[in-house]
């Protein structure tokens, strides 16, 4: 990660990490990271359903209602194609709210936080929760949409197999919904031993 003081000023943005895509605990060591990295910036919510998103909003309305020092936030949700427990309403509310935020920072301009549901194809592997995260804050705190394309296309392909275009920042905005696909999917006969070593290395960070 690499963000400067600059890119954080009077922002914030709320993590959703779905448990059903993370069973190993690394999840917990990248929270630690990126709070230790960035602050009071970054709250992870971990969870599943409805008590995920629901905190997740409430989590959300704070930041931008606090009448004291309200923040320009967004929110990113983690979560997979098989392994997920953001569906049907829970999954239309969190959209809705992701939208909304993104329409009102779209009208008002500037670098604003953007708000997506970054869904990772796990039909033929998982993605390394270090690029998940890496994505989730460079999105977040909108790092400018050159950062934010080159950061896609380093980790994954669309969801038909291509790669990313500068159209992916008005899908973004529009629709608060990507679906990676993994360039290099975790094998599944691998995956804790994947996971024990990344939460070793965040843990060291």
């Amino acid at each position: 990660l690499r963000v400067s003081g600059n890119a954080m000023e009077n922002k914030a943005i709320v993590i959703l990490h779905d448990r059903m895509i993370d069973s190993t605990g690394v999840a917990q060591a990248a929270e630690f990271a990126v709070e230790r990295y960035l602050g009071g910036s970054v709250i992870v919510v971990r969870g599943s359903g409805s008590m995920l998103i629901s905190h997740g909003i409430e989590e959300y309305n704070n930041l931008i209602r606090n009448t004291n020092a309200p923040k320009n936030a967004a929110i990113i949700a983690l979560t997979g194609t098989n392994r997920t427990s953001i569906t049907g309403k829970d999954r239309a509310d969190l959209l809705r709210v992701m939208m909304a935020g993104n329409a009102a920072a779209e009208k008002i301009g500037g670098l604003r936080p953007l708000s997506v549901l970054l869904q990772v194809d796990d039909s033929e592997g998982e993605m390394s929760t270090i690029e998940l995260y890496n994505a989730a804050v460079t999105i977040g705190f909108n790092l400018g949409a050159q950062n934010i394309l080159d950061c896609l296309r380093r980790i994954a392909l669309t969801d038909s197999g291509e790669r990313f275009t500068d159209a992916v920042m008005d899908e973004i905005i529009k629709t608060g919904f990507i679906r990676l696909k993994p360039i290099a999917p975790i094998n599944p006969n691998q995956i804790d031993e994947v996971r024990r070593a990344e939460a070793v290395a965040l843990r060291s960070l």
